[in-house]
């Protein structure tokens, strides 16, 4: 089973019957002994199914993930039925370069053009682990500036600084935590997008919104950043700081749409 990219699921009940469901949970993982639940800020998602056997009830989801296998968890049907199913995903075929570090290693990545000076900056990544502690990425700059990412305990810590100003002095590191049990074997997901100060961490779909302390706005990286040291996998890419990383390629198609009679 080929892993695909999936961004919509879709639901009809059997057809020419009243078997329907009305609510369920979607699970997905690369192993079919493994699952791994989607979730909406911070929960288990609970999606909302079907009113008969004909019409078609699509969400598209607010995060996309990348899955060799799907499961529908029921949770609710029409009572005056039993279980009935037939599901549509909507995605593409998912093709990416992975790199596996053994606790001693790590790969660095230089800017073609220099040291980095940027107002905006989108870096996002896939990592799995065992280990609950360990580096993911960290870049700095001569000027004091730096962004780190890091898991501490199982949690994954963003640290980040554009400086301080030597004239009003504020403190200009950040720090913010996201998730926990993070080192389950199993793949997540980190975004980090910056314009300015305004910065949003997102993880496994869920989103931290938050400004960033200090006086500047524009983050000063020497011309190289460092990713992964610790025993962990990692698949992503860098945008903002000048050309891609790790790249994924991810082509817009229609997977799997369930039956129309």
């Amino acid at each position: 089973m080929k892993k695909h990219r999936i961004r919509a699921v879709a639901t009809q009940g059997s057809f020419n019957s009243w078997d329907w469901v009305t609510r369920y949970m979607l699970l997905y993982g690369d192993r079919v002994d493994s699952w791994t639940p989607f979730y909406q800020q911070g929960h288990n998602a609970t999606f909302f199914g079907n009113v008969n056997e004909s019409a078609v009830v699509r969400h598209d989801l607010h995060y996309h993930f990348t899955a060799r296998y799907i499961r529908i968890v029921p949770l609710a049907w029409n009572p005056r039925g039993k279980i009935g199913l037939r599901l549509g995903l909507y995605g593409c075929p998912y093709k990416s370069d992975v790199l596996y570090f053994d606790g001693d290693d790590a790969i660095s990545y230089r800017f073609p053009r220099g040291a980095s000076r940027s107002l905006w900056d989108v870096f996002a990544f896939s990592f799995k682990t065992e280990e609950k502690d360990g580096l993911l990425l960290h870049a700095e700059g001569a000027q004091g500036d730096y962004v780190t990412l890091e898991l501490k305990g199982a949690h994954l810590l963003l640290h980040m600084s554009l400086g301080s100003s030597p004239i009003q002095p504020r403190p200009g590191h950040t720090t913010v935590s996201a998730g926990g049990v993070l080192n389950d074997q199993h793949w997540h997901y980190v975004r980090v997008d910056r314009y300015g100060r305004h910065t949003n961490f997102t993880l496994d779909g869920y989103v931290q919104r938050f400004i960033l302390n200090g006086d500047f706005e524009r983050l000063n990286l020497d011309n190289e950043v460092s990713r992964a040291e610790g025993v962990v996998w990692l698949r992503g890419a860098l945008a903002g700081w000048g050309t891609a990383l790790l790249s994924t390629k991810v082509r817009p198609c229609f997977l799997v749409p369930p039956e129309n009679h």
